[in-house]
């Protein structure tokens, strides 16, 4: 039987050689923006194992600027 998500990321952090790595796309929104399709079927076909934790900073407030251009 497979392992869970779950499983899978506890194995490689106790270094316990899991069936396989956990797996995590991590996207630009270039991607999003541009190959939409190509970007959809891989995420169907490789769903991810791990999930993010939620952005508290997310508040214009607390940030300024576009962090996917070069700025200061």
């Amino acid at each position: 039987m497979p392992a869970t998500s779950r499983e899978l990321t506890a194995a490689a952090l106790r270094f316990e050689h899991p069936s396989r790595p956990p797996r995590d796309l991590w996207t630009l929104p270039w991607s999003e923006q541009h190959q939409r399709a190509a970007l959809a079927q891989v995420r169907r076909d490789y769903p991810e194992d791990i999930c993010r934790a939620p952005d508290p900073f997310t508040s214009d407030r607390y940030r300024k600027g576009d962090p996917y251009v070069v700025g200061q």
